[in-house]
């Protein structure tokens, strides 16, 4: 696994070929007991974490007796012409013609989200104010480390229906536990909390489409707290917050816009980012719910399935969660300047993790006479959230 993980990282440090389809597809053989590995790397331009999930029943078997697939044809190349200029130019301006005739829309939709708006901006704005600065907010390199991780599902399960939490409390508490002794082990742990952006799907049930449809929460990683169940309490406080942000705005985002200009417009954005670092969040932690039943590649089971995402300039280290069969399987990503020894954070999220669930054990023991009482952190903004405090098994 130690050199599959080298492998891969030095992989997806490859940009992919701009003229060619922006996807590709690895075979990795000579794992031990004889196992291979399949490598998929896609742009994500094409599609988000949750459009890929429909995407695998075009890459992989649901069953080990399935039929060896027909050879692909051969096609010839599309007599059409690709768009000119013109023809690119009138098309977006065609789109943004249409965005501006649902303006009304949009204007009845802000009326309704704006009872909650000012304390939304509090919130937001107090966040990327007091988010520290840590060795995560640098520029990154062109090279990249991989680590991977895996717990539990039943286990994660029953931890978050002991603390009364939802199984995602649960894996921001365990990365913000991870990242904490990271940086007590770099000495660089900040005495602020660090702040996640955690991807938030925009999608309708049942919606496969092969965009993107996301937006970022930022979500405060109780890395400030030593005490696993402590800084559970307050992971639950801390999403509960961004939660809530989500349902006030929701209404008002869409995933179809069309900006003339956006490739100057986000080219000059990245250089903006690479050049200033900013400190808006520490991390990306992100976690997609994968196949519940197993996928096969050339008639043979996959253990494990475990994702890679993305560092950019000022976050050089993203943390993605795919759900797969009865295992959370953790892919970090980071950029390897930044953050050589990622495995290492990989490692502290399970021995994090056995110690949250050992706490929770000692808990519900019959002869547990310790009355544990937890402070969670007063959320950033607003007397509603104040209210939504969480209860802890004493």
């Amino acid at each position: 696994m130690k050199q599959l993980r080298a492998l891969v990282a030095r992989l997806h440090a490859i940009p992919l070929n701009h003229t060619r389809p922006l996807w590709q597809y690895y075979l990795i053989e000579g794992l031990e007991d004889g196992g291979f590995a399949v490598y998929f790397k896609f742009h994500h331009c094409d599609m988000d974490g949750v459009a890929h999930m429909a995407t695998l029943d075009a890459m992989y078997d649901f069953s080990s007796d399935s039929a060896p697939a027909s050879p692909p044809r051969k096609s010839a190349p599309s007599a059409a012409p690709s768009p000119d200029f013109l023809e690119q130019t009138t098309t977006a301006v065609a789109d943004f013609l249409r965005q501006v005739r649902s303006l009304p829309n949009l204007v009845t939709t802000l009326a309704k989200a704006s009872r909650n708006l000012g304390r939304d901006a509090q919130y937001s704005l107090a966040y990327l104010w007091k988010t520290p600065r840590t060795r995560f907010n640098v520029a990154v390199s062109s090279q990249r480390s991989y680590g991977t991780a895996s717990l539990s599902l039943p286990a994660v399960k029953a931890v978050a229906k002991a603390g009364n939490v939802t199984i995602n409390d649960v894996v921001l508490a365990v990365c913000a536990g991870a990242l904490r002794r990271y940086l007590i082990e770099h000495r660089s742990l900040p005495d602020l909390p660090l702040t996640a952006a955690v991807p938030a799907s925009l999608r309708a049930p049942g919606d496969t489409r092969m965009n993107n449809q996301l937006m970022f929460l930022l979500c405060r990683l109780a890395t400030d707290v030593s005490d696993p169940l402590a800084r559970l309490a307050a992971t639950q406080v801390a999403a509960r917050e961004a939660k809530d942000l989500l349902a006030d705005m929701k209404d008002l985002l869409t995933a179809d816009v069309s900006v003339l200009g956006a490739p100057i417009i986000m080219t000059a954005f990245y250089q903006l980012l690479q050049r200033t670092n900013p400190a808006w969040w520490n991390v990306v932690i992100s976690n997609v719910p994968g196949p519940r039943q197993p996928i096969y590649s050339a008639g043979a089971a996959a253990r494990h399935y475990f994702p890679l995402s993305i560092p950019i300039h000022g976050c050089a280290l993203n943390i993605t969660v795919f759900g797969y069969l009865d295992l959370l399987e953790f892919g970090l990503t980071a950029c390897r300047t930044a953050v050589p020894d990622v495995q290492l954070i990989a490692d502290y999220l399970v021995e994090d993790f056995e110690a949250m669930r050992r706490a929770h054990e000692a808990l519900s023991r019959p002869e547990a006479i310790a009355i544990v009482e937890v402070a969670a952190p007063e959320p950033i903004a607003g007397p509603k959230r104040a209210a939504s405090r969480p209860s802890m098994p004493r």
